[in-house]
């Protein structure tokens, strides 16, 4: 394919991963929200990808014309780094909301999104396939002149120091307008079956090393052992790589749920506890604080001592006082939900998809 009937095309591969994750959140919702300011802007909009993956499709929720491969998303990622097929041309530019993409063709009318550098900094919470893969990818957008997309200004640091020119890059933080209306009734029948009938505390993720839920487990356990608490540790979030996760009494696994439910769940829970070793950004906290939800957290671009209560992520210690001081200041709390609920509301995928669009039009 060489030229496609469209000023812009999207790719958001990440949609068609078996686990989309967090990359998934931001692909679905910056997506809708390019589609809603092309057409805005008068541009045409088409979005591709690799082969139909289900009747719906993810890629058929958003009203914008689709191409689909005839590969699947394996095949087409593989075909790609090998540079056996080249992204579709635009009149514009095409742009990817993820790393993948081809070894060739990476023009200045090129855009491809970096969210960390995770692989760099802490390999050990990945697969070895999956470091290689993501160093291969960042050298080959590196020695290109394509536009790069990232989330946070760390992670613009971060690809400076990595040979990155500043004038590269576009910065374009998730927003924290994408939870809709609460589904109380579901949110409630899922605690129900889960036999949650008293406070609880929440944490939100895929399941894997890189969201140091032992250390979050061993922590909640310290706290409940210090102050006899009955309180519950909600886990939500699919499983993901690694290990799998042992949780200890008093902590539960929800697994999976649309945002509907996520969002009842949020309203009803005490405080997010949410502290990964390492985040890009780190969506969860501002889909809390969003949701008027006080945080304990680890030290990240979406979190600050204003809007956050801030513990170190190697320290289960450490993490058992946050729980503590967020469970019994309640002037802390109010602070927090205050500080965090103006923070949130600065945030929209409206602005992340604007000034995506100001940098690919004005390459």
């Amino acid at each position: 394919m060489t030229k496609m009937d469209a000023d812009l095309v999207i790719i958001p591969e990440q949609l068609h991963a078996r686990i989309p994750g967090g990359i998934g959140v931001y692909t679905k919702n910056v997506l809708r929200a390019l589609i809603d300011e092309s057409a805005r802007l008068n541009l045409a909009l088409r979005i591709y990808g690799s082969r139909r993956v289900a009747r719906p499709d993810p890629f058929d929720n958003y009203g914008a014309p689709v191409t689909y491969s005839r590969l699947s998303n394996r095949l087409l990622l593989r075909s790609w780094d090998s540079s056996l097929i080249k992204i579709p041309k635009a009149t514009r530019g095409t742009m990817s909301l993820s790393m993948a993409g081809p070894g060739a063709n990476l023009d200045g009318r090129t855009a491809f999104t970096v969210y960390d550098l995770a692989f760099r900094k802490y390999p050990h919470t990945m697969t070895s396939r999956g470091v290689r893969w993501h160093e291969d990818r960042l050298r080959k957008i590196r020695e290109s002149t394509a536009m790069v997309v990232t989330i946070s200004e760390q992670t613009i640091a971060e690809l400076i120091q990595e040979g990155f020119d500043s004038d590269r890059l576009c910065l374009a933080p998730p927003g924290s307008n994408h939870l809709g209306e609460p589904n109380n009734e579901m949110a409630q029948a899922l605690l129900l079956k889960l036999n949650i009938r008293s406070h609880y505390l929440i944490t939100v993720g895929t399941l894997e090393p890189r969201k140091n839920l032992d250390r979050l487990f061993e922590a909640f356990s310290i706290y409940r052992t210090e102050t006899k608490s009955d309180v519950i540790l909600l886990v939500v979030g699919p499983a993901g790589w690694g290990e799998s996760v042992n949780p200890k009494e008093g902590i539960i696994l929800a697994g999976r749920v649309d945002d509907a439910v996520l969002c009842g769940l949020l309203d009803n829970a005490l405080a997010l506890v949410y502290v990964p070793i390492y985040e890009g950004f780190g969506l969860p906290p501002l889909e809390a604080m969003s949701r008027s939800i006080p945080v304990v957290a680890s030290p990240m671009p979406s979190t600050s001592f204003r809007t956050s209560i801030i513990v170190d992520p190697l320290s289960s210690t450490d993490i058992a006082r946050g729980i503590a001081e967020v469970m019994d200041d309640s002037f802390e709390r109010a602070n927090l939900v205050l500080n965090g609920s103006v923070f949130a509301s600065s945030n929209t995928w409206e602005n992340a998809a604007s000034k995506i669009l100001d940098a690919m039009l004005l390459r």
